[in-house]
């Protein structure tokens, strides 16, 4: 069952009475960062507060931290305090970090040696996996550091959005790399259009238009961002 979470939590009212509900609950699971708020990380206020109430009601609490170093660099946490409230962890090394592939899972020994079994029951065991280990390990040791240039971007690319699109995001909800826009403050034709100018965007669901920015995104690929984005104001479309 999915919770209302567009503000990128979960209402714990609303969380505590579906545990106690008839239909049994096996985990909850949260996305920090949360990709369609923006990208917003969780603050330790609203991680402990959904924490407390899995507790309470026994059930477990899945962090999918698919960009957890991301959530770590705009919050000014260790990784550790961004995840300490959760039973089991995933984070990914080929996002922000640039790995070509590769995540890990964090948890209990007990869960741990479950999930490996699981992995090799659907095919997911592999042999000679040392050089993409190598990679998970640059990125980790290297990369995590420069994904503060990637949410300064992202919040420059918002804001030149807001100013040529009033009213199609609000800046001050990015601090990390992913920037929402509302589809229907755009032309129709904006992906086309984008496209068009060597820009690549994407949608999410049919209203909202997602920008992300990464290491292989620099000043002048933003400002070529930004330069389509002027032209596509200047010509108009229908929104």
């Amino acid at each position: 069952m999915q919770l209302d979470d567009s503000d990128g939590t979960l209402p714990t009212d609303t969380l505590a009475a579906r545990l106690i509900g008839s239909d049994p609950v096996a985990a909850v699971t949260i996305e920090n960062t949360h990709m369609t708020a923006n990208g917003r990380p969780w603050s330790d206020d609203e991680l402990t507060a959904v924490s407390d109430v899995c507790r309470g009601a026994g059930v477990a609490l899945h962090m999918d931290g698919a960009r957890m170093w991301n959530a770590a660099v705009a919050t000014g946490r260790t990784p550790a305090e961004i995840v300490a409230h959760a039973d089991t962890v995933m984070c990914c090394l080929s996002k922000g970090l640039g790995a070509p592939v590769g995540s890990l899972l964090s948890g209990p020994a007990d869960v741990i040696a479950e999930a490996r079994v699981q992995r090799h029951d659907m095919g997911g065991a592999m042999r000679q996996a040392g050089i993409i280990a190598a990679a998970g390990v640059v990125a980790i040791e290297t990369m995590v550091e420069r994904l503060a240039e990637d949410h300064e971007r992202a919040r420059a690319l918002a804001e030149h959005l807001a100013d040529r699109f009033p009213g199609s995001i609000d800046p001050s909800t990015v601090s990390t790399n992913i920037v929402c826009a509302a589809a229907d403050a755009l032309p129709v034709d904006v992906l086309d259009r984008l496209a068009a100018g060597g820009v690549k965007a994407g949608m999410v669901g049919d209203a909202t238009v997602r920008f992300v920015t990464h290491k292989d995104v620099d000043d002048d690929g933003l400002a070529r961002v930004c330069a389509a984005l002027d032209e596509i104001a200047l010509g108009g479309g229908s929104a």
